[in-house]
C-alpha cells in the first residue's frame, strides 16, 4: 500500500502510460481507469506495438502495462524486449489466471508488479501508485 502523504503527488500526471491487452473491452476499462487520475495513456492491442510505440516514445512513458496473452507477442516477451530498450522500464502485468512460471518468477523477482483481472479501480490505482512510487 501506498503512504497517504505521497498519493496526490503520484496522481500528478507527468508522462504517459502505455497499455497493452487485446481485449478491447479491457484496453478501455484500463485507460477509463487511468483518465480518472488523470493519465494519458496509449492504448496498443499486443506486445510488438507496444515494443515498436515504446521505442518512439520511451522518454515519455512512465510506465507500461501488460497482459500476459496476447497474440502477436505476449506481455512478457514484451517485457523482454522493453527492458533490452530500458532496462529500468516500470511495468505491471495483468492476467485473469496467475499461470506459468514465467509469470511467478517475474513476479516473485519483484521487477514487475501484477494484478489479476478482473480488478476494482482502487486495486488498479493502488498497484499502479505504487510502481510509480518505486
Amino acid at each position: 500500500m501506498i503512504d497517504e502523504s505521497n498519493r496526490t503527488a503520484l496522481a500528478s500526471p507527468r508522462g504517459d502510460i502505455l497499455v497493452a491487452d487485446d481485449v478491447e473491452l479491457v484496453r478501455s476499462l484500463v485507460v477509463r481507469f487511468l483518465a480518472r487520475t488523470g493519465y494519458n495513456s496509449l492504448p496498443v492491442a499486443n506486445g510488438a506495438e507496444a515494443v515498436a510505440l515504446y521505442r518512439r516514445r520511451q522518454d515519455e512513458v512512465l510506465l507500461v502495462i501488460l497482459d500476459v496473452e496476447m497474440p502477436v507477442m505476449g506481455g512478457l516477451e514484451a517485457l523482454s524486449a522493453l527492458r533490452e530498450i530500458n532496462p529500468a522500464v516500470k511495468a505491471i502485468i495483468m492476467s485473469g489466471t496467475y499461470s506459468g512460471e514465467e509469470v511467478r518468477r517475474e513476479v516473485r523477482s519483484g521487477e514487475v508488479a501484477f494484478i489479476r483481472k478482473p480488478f476494482t479501480f482502487a486495486a488498479f490505482n493502488d498497484t499502479v501508485l505504487t510502481v510509480l512510487a518505486e
